[in-house]
């Protein structure tokens, strides 16, 4: 398949993902519409991800080493911290939220109103398309596609990655597209994207991501609410999640090198 031909099928598969999110909001019970739309869109990003990842010059590794999918440089208990310092921001994002009176309008209370109460059959879908499936597509795309790509484009650029994780994460906001959700989801993505390059991979942040989701799915289902306002926990939430990528910059170990593997005009690592 050339270039050509890989660029129209992108742009059908696309079309065709959008149309289906979109009857997801037709589809009962809400929480299988729900699931419809959340599925629908995850596919988007694993396709616009690998697709535009895929395209020539083809090197080693291909698409899966470009998307920062290869092996990381941290343990698997440094990445089970930074997955305890995801939990921990998203809290504080959510007591600010409550604290501000937006925590009973737009896409973020919508999602628990329909997810309260949820069991069985309903419940695992939700925790497979919400939490499991578009936890790791949207990092596959903003962090292995979108960030990944800039650093690349902006090595010895000075400022370069911090730029390129501001521009990952205002994306990845952005796609939330909603007043409430998109600063939430832009403060959460600075974290992840901080992640992803002090590991070398977006395997750290898929799992925060996924860990992060299935307990929002699983808090709204079971009614688990937000801890009232406390300074001191604020403080503590903030320190985890600082310690946590501290600890991750501290134990890093040598990762594989990415020599040679390049984003299409981009330099290599």
């Amino acid at each position: 398949m050339n270039a050509t031909d890989r660029v129209l099928g992108i742009v059908a598969g696309t079309l065709l993902l959008l149309t289906l999110a979109g009857l997801g909001s037709r589809v009962e019970p809400a929480v299988a519409g729900m699931a419809l739309a959340s599925l629908a869109t995850s596919a988007i990003f694993v396709l616009l991800a690998f697709g535009l990842a895929g395209l020539p010059p083809v090197t080693p590794g291909g698409a899966a080493q470009r998307l920062g999918l290869g092996r990381n440089s941290v343990a698997v208990g440094v990445t089970l911290a930074l997955a305890c310092g995801t939990l921990a921001l998203s809290n504080v994002a959510e007591t600010l939220i409550a604290l501000l009176g937006a925590d009973q309008v737009g896409t973020l209370a919508e999602i628990s109103s329909t997810l309260e109460g949820s069991r069985g059959a309903g419940l695992v879908l939700a925790l497979i398309s919400i939490g499991l499936v578009a936890g790791m597509s949207e990092e596959i795309f903003f962090r292995g596609l979108v960030q990944r790509t800039l650093e690349r484009r902006l090595a010895g650029v000075r400022g370069g990655a911090v730029l390129a994780v501001l521009t990952a994460s205002t994306a990845f906001a952005l796609a939330h597209w909603d007043p409430v959700h998109t600063p939430a989801a832009f403060f959460l993505g600075l974290y992840l994207g901080a992640v992803t390059r002090l590991t070398g991979s977006i395997r750290p942040a898929i799992a925060c991501h996924v860990i992060n989701n299935l307990g929002a799915v699983l808090s709204a289902s079971f009614g688990i609410h937000v801890p009232a306002w406390s300074g001191l926990l604020l403080a503590g939430q903030l320190a985890l999640a600082g310690g946590a990528l501290a600890l991750a910059w501290r134990l890093r170990r040598p990762a594989p090198s990415a020599a040679g593997a390049r984003f299409p005009g981009g330099p290599s690592d």
